[in-house]
């Protein structure tokens, strides 16, 4: 099985109404949303799905998905160190 292939003149992101995942904004979105809907797929998987604000904007917009796996820790289960919280986002 292979990737389809997206030309140019296919790739037309349209604005995505918010709210956004706070890591993830509405340009990210809209350019993710464009190649998922001209890749057209069934299944999702989305490892980090956090409060699956994402996961919710991708299903309103992506038609072609049957199904939508989140996969996350439980909140409280990670602890960073004060020095990665310097080195996220």
């Amino acid at each position: 099985m292979s990737l389809p292939t997206i030309a140019v003149a296919e790739f037309a992101p349209k604005p995505i109404a918010g709210p956004y995942s706070k890591y993830l904004g509405g340009d990210e979105l809209k350019v993710l949303i464009a190649i998922l809907e001209a890749a057209a797929p069934k299944v999702m998987v989305e490892f980090g799905c956090n409060e699956g604000m994402t996961a919710k904007r991708i299903l309103q917009h992506v038609h072609s998905i049957e199904r939508y796996i989140g996969i996350d820790v439980k909140r409280g289960t990670v602890q960073r160190s004060p020095t990665s919280a310097t080195k996220c986002l």
